[in-house]
């Protein structure tokens, strides 16, 4: 029954890719189709998408899922490289191509992916390899770029509005009183004054005269 499913399925998909440069990732668009080749229109599919190293079937370097809802058309359009994953497509070296995607489809949205079908990448991830320029070194720094000439200088801006006057402080309040001063001690006595020098004799009286 799933081979039977996978042969229909293989005639009923029409994908194309169309590549373009970005940072990392590229375009891939595909047109569902039932059974009947009737279009399947704004109808929900599962996708998953794989990167293959070297050959079909060889080493898978990235695999995602995508759940996307058709147009009015039946187209898809997807990005690879933005997918569901648990890979870093960073990490794809693309200088070790050839690269190779397999497609694979589940019609009713679900998960039971069946293969479709696996063509060569001929020419996007290059794009992406040539940002390198073909090697994973840098290159060499370029020669620092002429300083710029200085611009002109630029007008003295208008003064400013002069402040206001500051307010008057508050007078400071009266200091307390002093503490009185202690009584002073009492003056020493003085010293006895010497003795004075004695005094001269006096004269001898003039002698009285004789009684009657």
């Amino acid at each position: 029954m799933k081979y039977t499913i996978t042969s229909i399925l293989i005639f009923l998909l029409i994908a194309t890719t169309s590549f373009g440069q970005a940072p990392e990732g590229f375009k891939y668009q595909a047109v569902i189709r039932d059974a009947s080749n009737t279009i399947l229109a704004n109808q929900a599919v599962g996708i998953q998408l794989t990167i293959e190293q070297t050959t079909i079937g060889g080493a898978a370097v990235y695999t995602e899922t995508f759940s996307p809802t058709t147009n009015a058309y039946g187209l898809v359009n997807l990005e690879i490289g933005t997918g569901t994953t648990s890979d870093d497509f960073s990490l794809i070296d693309w200088a070790l191509g050839p690269f190779f995607i397999e497609t694979a489809v589940d019609i009713s949205g679900g998960t039971a992916y069946v293969v479709l079908g696996t063509s060569q990448l001929m020419s996007v991830p290059y794009a992406l390899y040539a940002k390198t320029s073909g090697s994973s070194t840098p290159g060499p720094q370029g020669a620092p770029g002429l300083d710029g000439a200085n611009g002109a200088p630029g007008l003295d801006g208008a003064d400013g509005v002069p402040g206001l006057d500051g307010a008057n402080g508050v007078d400071g309040a009266d200091g307390a009183d002093g503490v009185p001063g202690l009584d002073g001690a009492n003056g020493v006595d003085g010293a006895d004054g010497a003795d004075g020098v004695p005094g001269l004799d006096g004269a001898n009286g003039a002698p009285g005269l004789d009684g009657a």
